[in-house]
């Protein structure tokens, strides 16, 4: 399964204060959920630093995605 962020419903997303990288919980268009990690090359942080890396990133289920959803939006 692919998951392109630009066709992605971001239901979640926190960028790390102190590494560079930013998490996410993505909903694909075919209604499959993701955990995702995007980590940077370089060694500054935010998303707007983040011009080349790679990710990682984990199938989960829609209840574990509600859940990390509400769970990130309350920090």
């Amino acid at each position: 399964i692919e998951f392109k962020y630009s066709e992605c419903k971001v239901m979640s997303e926190r960028e790390s204060k102190r590494f560079p990288h930013v998490e996410l919980i993505l909903k694909s268009p075919c209604g499959h959920f993701a955990e995702v990690l995007v980590s940077s090359h370089d060694s500054e942080v935010g998303k707007s630093n983040i011009v080349r890396g790679e990710y990682d990133g984990l199938l989960i289920d829609e209840d574990v995605a509600l859940s990390l959803a509400k769970l990130a939006k309350s920090y």
